[in-house]
């Protein structure tokens, strides 16, 4: 039976003295990976971990977080990430938490705690002869290994199981995201998040290195060709000192949202080549959109990746023409069913063999998929349907700006207010970007009347999966100050 577990440490005999993982403390071979991936299943045996266990992990060291996931795989268990809601423990029914430093909270109690230390890269002879039998992996394909988390934009979590079988499927499409033989890579994603753990044990498949370490310096002497975030990780990390002279990296794989224009720019300025996908949890890999400078549109998300069918319906659930705007539809090999004790998100979501995102878009005569809003931000204000998402890819496209999200301002006794966050490039200077937004607005029908305000802010608020919060964004719009536009005059 398949288990893309073991499949991976078959490279600690095909290359074991090649490096696995590359950290700024030293290195892990592919030997000493297996047998570190070994010794902790061995533990985890002897602190009760079975195949009808569930383990929260709640680790920080890279290396450890990435050896434990691995471990729970050889021995056929689940595991889930332990930042779950409290209102949500329940549904996941724990059974261990692993940790590796005392903890203080009173995350999962009924669970049985088991900490992690160094004595764990060494099996007693007692405990291997134990359970040397017990390591056998999963018992069916279908059996659940990770339960993941959407980027919970809406307030909401929500939770997915992948089986063994989903996850060998999605890691076997080594050619969605690598480019290279072998290939180097780095994440900017936070362990154990459900993108972290896909493109590490991709490159671990191919027999390629992990390098962990966010520094640039350290990934341009480990010869990184790749590097993973969602823009908000890009953008922190873009801001780290490095030298100004250091050679760019080959590619820039951005997964999360599509890139304004002088986002874009600034992550040229590091990287030759820029892949812009788009997808999700649901579904892994949808589309990629390959870029040597600023795109062209905003809203072009790029070429569908093979082992996609994407269908745009109309209101009546009907597959929609080229360049028609409608529902966006995803269907492939590796979707999930469902969400996790949520029947009614399911319901919405999981529809005729299709997931459906709730994104708005088209595809245009040569296949190409735009999106063009989300179903959740076409807000009514003051009795007029507005997409944030279309005012945001308006503004975004303005020179000046790197980054922008549109918010509503309820008034209980005035109309709404469309309200306007922009983080500026650089340092350009605000009096020119607010001139160039007035003409863009003021020429929209969209927004000619309805958008006077914007609040500049260092940052717009994103979750780690570079989504939008627009909870945070709303909240925020109560306290800041914000900059009236200046009149619209036209130029021509």
């Amino acid at each position: 039976m398949a288990n893309a577990i073991f499949d991976i440490l078959k490279s600690s005999v095909l290359s074991p003295g090649a490096t696995a993982v590359a950290t700024q403390n030293g290195n892990v071979t592919y030997l000493v990976l297996a047998q570190m991936c070994w010794c902790y299943a061995v533990r985890m045996r002897e602190e009760g971990v079975t195949e009808d266990s569930c383990t929260a992990i709640a680790v920080t060291n890279p290396v450890v977080a990435l050896v434990s996931i691995m471990a729970v795989g050889l021995i056929g268990g689940r595991w889930v990430q332990a930042t779950t809601p409290a209102s949500q423990r329940d549904d996941l029914g724990i059974t261990h938490l692993l940790h590796e430093a005392p903890l203080t909270d009173a995350l999962f109690p009924a669970a049985r705690r088991v900490l992690i230390d160094t004595s764990w890269r060494a099996v007693p002879a007692d405990v291997a002869a134990r359970h040397i039998h017990d390591i056998n992996g999963n018992r069916s394909p279908d059996d659940v290994w990770m339960i993941s988390q959407s980027s919970g934009t809406t307030g909401t979590q929500k939770f997915m199981e992948l089986s063994y079988a989903n996850f060998f499927r999605r890691n076997a499409k080594t050619a969605l995201t690598h480019d290279f033989r072998p290939v180097i890579t780095a994440s900017l994603f936070a362990r154990l998040t459900g993108p972290w753990v896909s493109y590490n044990l991709r490159t671990l498949r191919l027999q390629g290195m992990l390098v962990m370490g966010k520094s640039l310096d350290f990934m341009v002497q480990s010869n990184v060709q790749k590097v993973f975030g969602s823009p908000k990780q890009f953008d922190q990390w873009l801001e780290m000192d490095a030298a100004p002279l250091l050679p760019k990296l080959p590619i820039a794989h951005v997964a999360g949202a599509t890139l304004p224009p002088a986002f874009a720019k600034r992550i040229l300025g590091r990287f030759n080549i820029i892949h812009n996908f788009y997808g999700g949890t649901e579904v892994g890999g949808v589309a990629r959109n390959v870029l040597t400078g600023p795109a062209a549109d905003i809203r072009c998300v790029g070429a569908i990746l093979a082992g996609n069918e994407v269908a745009i319906l109309d209101e009546a659930g009907s597959p929609s023409g080229p360049n028609e705007e409608g529902r966006v539809a995803i269907s492939n090999n590796v979707m999930v069913d469902g969400y996790l004790a949520d029947e009614e998100a399911t319901r919405q979501s999981f529809r005729h063999g299709y997931f459906l995102p709730g994104d708005l878009g088209f595809l245009d005569d040569e296949g190409l998929l735009y999106l063009t809003s989300r179903l959740s931000d076409v807000v009514n204000v003051s009795g007029s349907k507005t997409s944030l998402f279309a005012v945001e890819t308006l503004v975004a496209a303005c020179p000046g700006v790197a980054d922008a999200a549109c918010g509503v301002l309820r008034n209980a006794n005035s109309q709404d207010q469309l309200m306007m966050m922009v983080k500026l490039a650089g340092n350009v200077a605000a009096g020119a970007v607010m001139q160039d937004l007035a003409e863009i607005l003021g020429k929209s029908p969209m927004t000619a009347g309805k958008l006077r305000n914007v609040c500049i802010v260092p940052a717009i608020p994103r979750n780690e999966n570079g989504k939008i919060s627009r909870a945070e964004v709303n909240a925020a719009l109560l306290t800041l100050s914000s900059v009236q536009l200046p009149p619209w005059k036209s130029r021509y």
